[in-house]
């Protein structure tokens, strides 16, 4: 069966198939199809196309994860979560926790190829340039932590490895009109992760790269190989391990069932009260003990983010009380309303922005959401160090949106005399 690879990049798309090798523009991708007569496609995707984000939890229960990843990816994503089909890792890590790695693809690529390959008739496999560069750098570079990047013409991927797991991926455009905001956005992941830099890809990028970051070491990989080809050569290449996607709708049905756990809780409750007279003490106990370890064990499954369970019956209604708008948990905190009246300050009146994130946890402030561009970012960021009411001011991560916009996270730290 005749096999053609396609990596689908932002300008062209570069094909190997039985008959040879080439590049052609996304125009030309249909005709190429047919004049191959192909039986098995595989579609790499490159990172424009697809979201990468990394969501750890407290605990190991996939049958938890899934009760959350809904509410979860509404928030870390920049599109509505149901308009996405998803391939989830799952990673455990020490001390009771796991790593999810979400990779999103866009429904409308999605839709595109599954169409085109039931066209020809042939079978279709997803892959990404983000998995396939992580699975090529883990097997030649033995360091914990590093940030690899591909690079060929006017296309950057980044990968960032931390602890031995991939925890972000960024892609570029290196063409001139974006040349200053893409090369801020590289100098800031390099400085803020500190982390040896290992680079695949044309001699004028690397030296690129190396006029930003000092070093950037050239990874051992077939000379003589044209790195454009790189990444279709691993997918026919046994000794490398070569995940493919399995993309899938996310269920609305999956989403959060507080009100029949609620509900649930305070039938049990109600049987504990009605049972408690006509039982002797021991029995009582040990119904008792029986039935509220029974509700901290619905409660902790319908809420994982509560890490102290004292009364669940309370907490539950505290959380159904937050979900239908009813507890205004702002009012009553002036640190709350003062802190975000504080960092609405740092916005010059000017730029665009929008603020879809507010998160207060301690002397923490975290903020994610979009502006006009990297410019205005970083002029927030500068603002926030002038101040006084902030401080240790740290841009997360950062990408584009289909408008030109930065969508952004950052973390600052209240000054004391707040």
């Amino acid at each position: 069966m005749k096999v053609l690879t396609l990596y689908v990049k932002p300008e062209n798309i570069v094909y190997t198939g039985d008959s040879g090798q080439g590049i052609i523009g996304r125009q030309d991708v249909e005709s190429l199809i047919g004049r191959e007569k192909a039986g098995a496609l595989n579609i790499i995707v490159s990172k424009p196309d697809m979201v990468f984000r990394k969501i750890e939890v407290p605990f190991t229960s996939i049958r938890k994860i899934k009760l959350i990843l809904p509410q979860e990816l509404e928030e870390i994503l920049p599109e509505d979560p149901f308009s996405y089909y998803y391939h989830f890792e799952f990673k455990r890590l020490p001390g009771g926790k796991r790593i999810i790695n979400v990779y999103a693809l866009k429904e409308d690529f999605y839709n595109y190829w599954r169409n085109v390959s039931k066209k020809c008739g042939a079978r279709v496999s997803f892959f990404s340039d983000t998995m396939l560069l992580d699975s090529l750098l883990k097997r030649r570079i033995s360091e914990a932590g590093y940030i690899g990047v591909y690079s060929v013409e006017k296309y950057l991927l980044a990968n960032v490895v931390e602890g031995g797991n991939l925890s972000g991926s960024f892609s570029f455009s290196l063409k001139e009109s974006e040349a200053e905001e893409t090369r801020s956005m590289l100098e800031n992941i390099f400085s803020s992760r500190r982390l040896p830099i290992f680079f695949l890809g044309n001699e004028d990028i690397k030296l690129y790269l190396r006029g930003m970051a000092g070093k950037a070491e050239e990874i051992n990989f077939i000379p003589d190989m044209d790195r454009e080809f790189v990444f279709p050569f691993l997918i026919k290449s046994k000794p490398y391990k070569h995940q493919f996607l399995r993309p899938r709708k996310l269920s609305a049905g999956k989403k959060f069932p507080l009100y029949p756990i609620s509900l649930l809780l305070v039938l049990l409750f109600s049987f504990l009260l009605s049972s408690l007279p006509y039982m002797r003490l021991p029995e009582r106990e040990r119904l008792r003990d029986a039935i509220m370890g029974e509700m901290k064990s619905k409660f902790q499954a319908a809420c994982p983010d509560v890490t102290r369970v004292v009364d669940p019956l309370v907490q539950i209604k505290e959380k159904i009380a937050e979900k239908e708008g009813k507890i205004d948990t702002v009012s009553g905190y002036p640190p709350v309303l003062k802190a975000m009246a504080d960092i609405t300050a740092l916005f010059p009146e000017d730029v665009d922005v929008e603020i879809e994130q507010f998160t207060l946890a301690g002397d923490n402030l975290t903020i994610a959401g979009r502006i006009g561009s990297l410019n205005a970012l970083e002029e927030v960021k500068r603002r926030s160090k002038n101040s006084q009411e902030f401080k240790d001011a740290v841009i997360g991560s950062v990408s584009f949106d289909d408008r030109e916009r930065v969508t952004f996270t950052l973390t600052l730290g209240i000054s004391e005399n707040e």
